[in-house]
């Protein structure tokens, strides 16, 4: 130790003389910092110099066990608008000299930064908080971890605070975040979150000292879709082929891809009203109501499966309702025969062709699929099957 100790000197005094003035450096040239707020600085290379403050009462200093750090506490003071101070590093020899300009204010307003506003469920993003002064002007990322803010998101258990261990991501750019507990973790400047369940709007809010919150709006869409996503209603024994589509990870607002319907596992409940004849197709039995759900395993992940469900109701025609494309249609009137309902009038101009199409619904107004195209998830159009049940249309005065 003794040795060391006299060794001491003669190192610091080589290593001022074999490093030029260039290579020596600072953690950080500028600094915008909230008030009682503790941070840490850096110079080198190596351990050795003096720090100095110009201003003891906007900052003070207390050197680290390694001379060339140094940890800086801001003031409360009135002393000016805007605090400032210079914070110096002198290397050891006088070799050179590096600065870093701090400025103190108050945070005025917060404000949290997205990488995307549109996730998918399981997905993970940073959310992390941005805070200006009352000139605009923008707090340095390291007087940011050492304030504490509590983050919330409605509607409850659409997303998920994570622990930045959990995340699988290295955190070498920022140690500080690495170390901190689950506890703390929560209430640092940089949260990762998880989707959970999809919804439209989920919203994300941060609160800080003083009173202030900022709110950001969020959407979560799901991973696997079904077209049609809307309810169909179907006549028992027709059969509904379900278009399947996927959207690729990390990009949730691109169009997505379609799947192949044996790539995914089907199921209907109950199985006595519809079951599945084979993948994709969907086979009316009986009346009743049915829930679909289509589910794929996602290699990428180790949490289970990306699912999509949808509605069906099975249900007997009730009524026909006759439809003329192009012709001038006038007010409904009321269908004496048909118990008084409203039914569709038409003028039609002689000797002009009219293309006639015929709706079958069920009890209650609901259209049953009768033909069709599967397209993309946004046009919801269903197709039926070729062995569907045939309906005879045809109506006996009376009926």
């Amino acid at each position: 130790r003794s040795l060391t100790t006299l060794a001491r000197p003669a190192i610091l005094a080589l290593l001022a003389a074999t490093a030029s003035a260039a290579d020596y450096r600072i953690s950080e040239v500028s600094l915008l910092l909230p008030p009682s707020v503790e941070v840490e600085l850096s110079a080198g290379p190596g351990c050795g110099g003096e720090w100095r403050t110009t201003q003891p009462e906007v900052v003070s200093l207390t050197p680290e066990r390694c001379e060339g750090n140094v940890s800086v506490t801001t003031l409360q003071t009135r002393a000016q608008p805007v605090p400032e101070a210079v914070v110096t590093w002198h290397a050891p020899g006088g070799a050179a000299i590096r600065a870093c300009h701090v400025a103190v204010a108050k945070v005025h307003r917060l404000a949290i930064r997205t990488t995307t506003k549109s996730m998918t469920t399981r997905e993970l993003q940073w959310l992390q908080v941005a805070a200006e002064d009352d000139g605009g002007n923008a707090f340095s990322p390291l007087g940011l971890r050492a304030l504490r803010f509590d983050w919330s998101f409605r509607p409850d258990g659409l997303l998920a605070l994570t622990p930045p261990a959990a995340t699988q991501q290295s955190l070498d750019d920022e140690p500080a975040l690495a170390a901190l507990d689950d506890a703390a973790a929560r209430k640092y400047y940089r949260v990762a979150v998880k989707a959970v369940a999809a919804h439209d709007r989920v919203r994300a809010t941060v609160r800080g000292g003083g009173g202030l919150e900022a709110s950001e709006e969020l959407q979560v869409l799901p991973p696997l879709l079904l077209s049609p996503s809307k309810p169909a209603a179907l006549m028992p024994g027709a059969t509904l082929e379900y278009a399947l589509w996927k959207r690729r990870k990390g990009q949730a607002k691109a169009p997505p891809y379609a799947l192949a319907a044996d790539a995914a596992r089907w199921r209907a409940a109950p199985p006595w009203t519809a079951g599945f004849a084979a993948p994709g197709a969907l086979r009316a039995l009986v009346a009743g109501g049915v829930a679909v759900t289509a589910s794929t395993a996602d290699v990428s992940e180790a949490e289970g499966l990306d699912q999509a469900e949808a509605k069906a109701r099975v249900a007997p025609p009730h009524a026909l309702r006759a439809l003329v494309a192009t012709a001038h249609r006038l007010a409904d009137a009321a269908d004496a025969a048909g118990g008084g309902a409203l039914v569709p009038s038409y003028v039609l101009q002689t000797g002009k062709k009219y293309k006639l199409s015929v709706a079958a619904l069920a009890e209650g107004g609901d259209a049953l699929l009768l033909d069709g195209a599967p397209k993309a998830p946004a046009h919801h159009h269903p197709r039926l099957a070729a062995d569907s049940a045939a309906v005879t249309l045809s109506r006996r005065p009376g009926e």
